[in-house]
């Protein structure tokens, strides 16, 4: 079956085509020369913990977490403001939460596995906590 279509139909039809990409087009460039909007800090996403063999990660987390370094948190000029609008110095913050982890215990038990923590606020808004557990005895 051959589709006979008359020049003047094919004329607006490409018409149409092209005015149709016209219009993608500067829409694209509206988009791309939106000015940015203000850099506000960097926004904590998430807590990543790292280095837990017998300590369950969510223990540790959630002390990090109770020391403001939770997701919602904001870090502006070396000062971590938190959803509930406390500011803190990020230093006294970071020192709070190597505190508190080094405070969990195995749950169950009374056991505090943990010889050291290394606390990280990577630009991606990850906070990385490095955790060393003590193979020996129980402290």
């Amino acid at each position: 079956m051959i589709v006979r279509v008359s020049r003047r139909n094919l004329a607006i039809m490409l018409l149409g085509a092209l005015l149709f990409a016209l219009g993608r087009l500067s829409e694209y460039t509206a988009w791309a020369s939106r000015p940015l909007p203000k850099q506000e800090g960097i926004r904590i996403i998430g807590v990543d913990v790292v280095g837990c063999d017998f300590l369950p990660e969510e223990v540790v987390r959630s002390n990090v977490m109770a020391a403001g370094l939770r997701p919602g948190s904001v870090v502006r000029n070396g000062v971590l403001i938190t959803p509930d609008g406390k500011r803190i110095p990020l230093q006294e913050a970071i020192r709070k939460a190597r505190i508190y982890a080094m405070r969990s215990v195995i749950p169950g038990t009374k056991i505090k596995p943990i010889k050291s923590v290394h606390i990280t606020v990577k630009r991606s808004g990850v906070v990385v906590v490095r955790v060393t557990e003590d193979y020996g005895l129980p402290r």
